[in-house]
């Protein structure tokens, strides 16, 4: 079963300390001030078994933490959040641009973070979301200084490019409604990403299947190997002219 996440403004019920008080004393240093706290809700999921067993014990340890700080720029420029990742910090800088697109930077420290198995990459939870009009830019660890600067560039780069603007953030509903839209996005994309790795290993199971039997009626290996070809490309062409391809975050 596919588990869902979901985000919602905790500001008046949470309780629990932040994790990183320091980081929000420093990012208040420059130039934010918390408008509140977010909290996300997942539920395990079959996408936890990219992890290993004690990596999902941490998994399911790290879904119940505390919910995170949401600053403002006090130029208007970004949201902020200083949440974790697994035991790891993780700053998340948001700018939305009068185009309606998204752009993102992010902070990640490579120490205690949840890492999936084998050579799965464990920075696709941050940068598998990214589209035309959602763009993600990944900074190795935490330095809050280096990634706030990071941002601005980034910003600046992506707006150039696209002939937009960052609009004004100021509120905490603008936002809420920014991580509810980037949430839905992500989910999206994830719903997807499990259909197309459930047709491609039928594909495979079928394609192995048809060459074996294929191989035992013709002996001709390049007659099988043909055939699992073509097998794979028609469902890599029917996933592609289904809505299986990741959506613009604008259409979500």
């Amino acid at each position: 079963m596919t588990g869902t996440t979901y985000v919602a403004d905790v500001t008046a019920r949470e309780q629990r300390p932040v994790l990183f008080p320091d980081a929000v004393v420093e990012m208040e240093g420059l130039g934010f001030s918390v408008l509140g706290r977010f909290g996300t809700v997942a539920g395990a999921s079959r996408r936890d078994r990219i992890f290993t067993r004690p990596e999902r014990e941490r998994l399911a340890a790290w879904r119940e933490r505390p919910a995170y700080p949401v600053l403002v720029a006090d130029d208007g420029s970004a949201f902020a959040s200083v949440d974790s990742y697994g035991d790891a910090r993780v700053l998340l800088l948001r700018t939305e641009l009068t185009d309606g697109s998204l752009v993102e930077t992010v902070g990640v420290d490579r120490e205690g973070m949840l890492r999936p198995r084998g050579a799965i990459d464990p920075f696709a939870v941050f940068t598998n979301v990214e589209t035309s009009d959602r763009d993600v830019l990944m900074l190795p660890g935490t330095d809050l200084a280096r990634v706030v600067a990071g941002h601005r560039e980034h910003v600046r780069v992506v707006a150039s490019r696209r002939g937009s603007l960052a609009v004004v953030h100021a509120a905490r509903d603008h936002a809420l409604r920014i991580w509810l839209r980037a949430n839905a996005h992500a989910e999206l994309t994830a719903r997807r990403s499990d259909l197309l790795s459930t047709a491609l290993g039928c594909a495979v199971i079928v394609a192995v299947g048809a060459s074996a039997l294929l191989g035992a009626a013709a002996a001709t290996v390049a007659v099988a190997a043909l055939v699992g070809m073509v097998l794979w490309v028609a469902v890599l062409a029917l996933a592609a002219r289904s809505r299986l391809v990741r959506r613009s975050y604008r259409g979500n």
